[in-house]
């Protein structure tokens, strides 16, 4: 009875391992988890990403701080304008210009909460990426898994059908490598990591606010070529000066907007790649997203802790009924004997 008990044990074991692959849909999570991974790693989730990210939110909330207080009212001086009518005046030949000035606030804002999350999710994001470990995919742990199940589950049968004394030594190894396994590629907190990492991408991987932040960039994009094209020669000709004269002059009354001259390309190029990589994974997000890797860690850690236990009590009933066997074998041949 207890050899049955014990075979059963493993069997119900290795079913719940099997049954958390399967609710877990880990064979179409793992492939667009690490499909994620990849695509992000390089582009997005560094430090260096997230630096050259704000360094380039920094020269959007200059221009547009010196727009509203440096250059308008300098320009209208220049111009011998009220401010009113120079903004008339930048809004008829610089339009893209003053519609990105207007919209910077915001997107610089919308920016640095982007930059601000996935900074705070650089850590988790280092971790979840390195499941199972950094030079494996992630696509082996189900099929780590389902192994795992497949070999417990015969080793149960063979137990419950033949009482194999092998069969149960299997159930034990696969049990302990199972736990073992689980534990020392700290499974558990990466699993918690991911989780946490994908909770908190919830609201910034999203169609909306990919296509808003694009939109974003198109201004701020037009902006800049405005800037680059239009802007100095537009200004010479107004201020009859030469494009060297008003460039020495944009240089030296507006350093953020010369600045910008210099560095918005660079910016904006960097900020246009992230919005495109983050929209190429959101199919793969949409599938990871209501999934937790924690229980299924958890799960596995559970069922072969009890395979491994019940692989141990079948082998130990089972040495207990050869003791018993022997001891009355040798009562009998003492009886047989003494007759």
């Amino acid at each position: 009875m207890q050899k049955r008990i014990a075979a059963a044990g493993v069997i119900l074991a290795s079913a719940v391992l099997f049954a958390s692959v399967f609710a877990a849909g880990l064979f179409t999570v793992a492939p667009a988890f690490e499909d994620l991974t990849d695509g992000m790693r390089e582009t997005v989730m560094t430090d260096d990403a997230v630096a050259q990210a704000r360094t380039g939110i920094g020269t959007l909330e200059a221009v547009s701080t010196e727009f509203d207080s440096v250059f308008v009212p300098t320009l209208a001086d220049v111009l011998e304008m009220d401010e009113t009518t120079t903004s008339a005046f930048l809004g008829e030949r610089l339009p893209a210009m003053a519609n990105g000035a207007a919209a910077l606030p915001g997107v610089a804002a919308q920016l640095t909460e982007v930059i601000d999350l996935i900074d705070g999710q650089l850590a988790n994001f280092r971790s979840a990426d390195a499941i199972p470990t950094d030079t494996l995919s992630a696509e082996t742990v189900p099929w780590g898994i389902t192994i795992a199940a497949a070999i417990g589950l015969l080793a149960g049968l063979f137990m419950l059908l033949r009482s194999s004394r092998l069969a149960a030594v299997a159930a034990i190894i696969v049990g302990v490598l199972a736990v073992a396994g689980t534990l020392l590629l700290a499974l558990v907190e990466k699993s918690s990591a991911a989780d946490d990492m994908n909770e908190a991408f919830e609201p910034v991987l999203t169609r909306e606010l990919v296509a808003q932040s694009a939109g974003a960039l198109q201004v701020v994009g037009a902006m800049n070529e405005e800037l680059q094209t239009t802007m100095v020669p537009a200004l010479a000709q107004q201020l009859d000066r030469t494009e060297a004269e008003m460039q020495g002059f944009i240089a030296d009354r507006f350093p953020a907007t010369a600045e910008a001259l210099q560095q918005m390309p660079d910016a904006v190029g960097r900020f246009g790649a992230m919005v495109d990589v983050i929209d190429a994974q959101l199919d793969n997000y949409e599938i990871i997203k209501g999934t937790k890797l924690t229980p299924v860690a958890w799960t596995v850690v559970i069922s072969g802790a009890l395979m491994a236990s019940f692989g141990l009590w079948a082998v130990l009933a089972r040495k207990q009924v050869r003791v018993l066997t022997e001891e009355t074998t040798s009562d009998r041949d003492l009886s047989e004997a003494l007759a």
